[in-house]
């Protein structure tokens, strides 16, 4: 079973680029450019880890928007099962931003440690700050009233999505470390956060490549997921087995393919009508999910790989009856 593509969901989401969307991004830019110009003037290291942030949150919204458009587009004669893996590739390649921006912070950290470097300008600091929070609370109020927002698009979704989030955080780490360094005399705390900042870009890097590298890798749904998707499967009538179970993910599309065995005294149209039937309930249940079925007589067990199991069919009293 091979599901037509959603046009017109391809449709909405090329048309949620429009003005909105448009706004949305140009002020995000103009708080990365403030935050640049307060990283300069304050050289605060907590704020280069907030900017930098802010950074990966605006690349990371501009590559959402083309990588999924990308992935949305139908299959061709060279990619037949899509371009469905594009956004774990677009994945990886946001991982090695942040690393290298983890790098870079952890780096002017510990430098700035070492030459016990005094903050500058730390009342800009604190009000560029401010202002990113408020930025940040007012998009959200709008999202949630419907306004220039879009759930497929990187846009709204990453930017404007939590009211108390991580870039949140960040900005009040920063105005918590400008006043405990420049006025409370505690030196050295700038550059604290600035490392605990830099270690959680790492992990959130580590965690994101993981996820990527899964699904790269092909790897194979949960086991609960596994067996429910039989589940539905098995309550088809006139199914006698199924063997051969794999499954894996492409970008926002799910793959499963499996050999169904049935009565070898059938003839094709019945059996035909009971794959058919498969296919049906599986799609209603998994609409974004390919199915492909192989057609085996009972007791034609063909596996060759020990991976592959040879039975795989849940057990129900039902069966008895069949």
């Amino acid at each position: 079973m091979i599901p037509t593509v959603r046009w017109e969901e391809r449709r909405r989401s090329r048309a949620a680029l429009g003005v909105p969307a448009l706004i949305t991004l140009f002020s995000v830019l103009c708080v990365l450019l403030l935050k640049v110009v307060a990283t300069y003037r304050t050289g605060s290291i907590a704020m280069l880890g907030s900017m930098t942030h802010a950074a990966i949150e605006v690349f990371g919204a501009i590559l959402a928007v083309r990588v999924r458009l990308l992935a949305m587009a139908p299959a061709d004669h060279d990619h037949r099962f899509g371009h469905g893996k594009v956004e774990a590739l677009a994945a990886l390649a946001r991982v090695g931003l942040v690393t290298g921006a983890a790098v870079i912070i952890l780096w002017s950290a510990t430098r700035a440690l070492a030459a016990h470097d005094y903050l500058r300008d730390v009342n800009f600091g604190i009000s560029v700050s401010l202002v990113a929070i408020a930025w940040r609370q007012a998009l959200h109020g709008l999202r949630r009233r419907g306004y220039g927002t879009s759930d497929h698009l990187g846009f709204a979704l990453p930017l404007t999505d939590e009211r108390f989030g991580l870039a949140t955080i960040l900005n009040l780490i920063v105005v918590a470390t400008l006043t405990l360094d420049h006025y409370l005399h505690l030196r050295g705390v700038d550059a604290v956060a600035g490392v605990m900042i830099a270690c959680w870009l790492a992990f959130r890097a580590l965690r994101a490549a993981s996820v990527a590298f899964d699904e790269l890798m092909d790897k194979e749904w949960s086991d609960d997921k596994r067996t429910r998707f039989l589940a539905i499967a098995a309550e088809q009538h006139g199914i006698k087995g199924i063997h051969d179970f794999r499954t894996r993910r492409s970008g926002s599309r799910d793959f499963a393919q499996f050999h169904l065995e049935v009565d070898p005294s059938l003839s094709i149209v019945v059996a035909h009508r009971i794959v058919e039937a498969v296919e049906a309930a599986l799609g209603a249940r998994y609409p974004d999910t390919e199915v492909f079925i192989h057609l085996d007589p009972q007791g034609h067990i063909d596996t060759t790989f020990d991976l592959n199991e040879a039975d795989v069919m849940p057990k129900r009293s039902s069966d008895t009856s069949r």
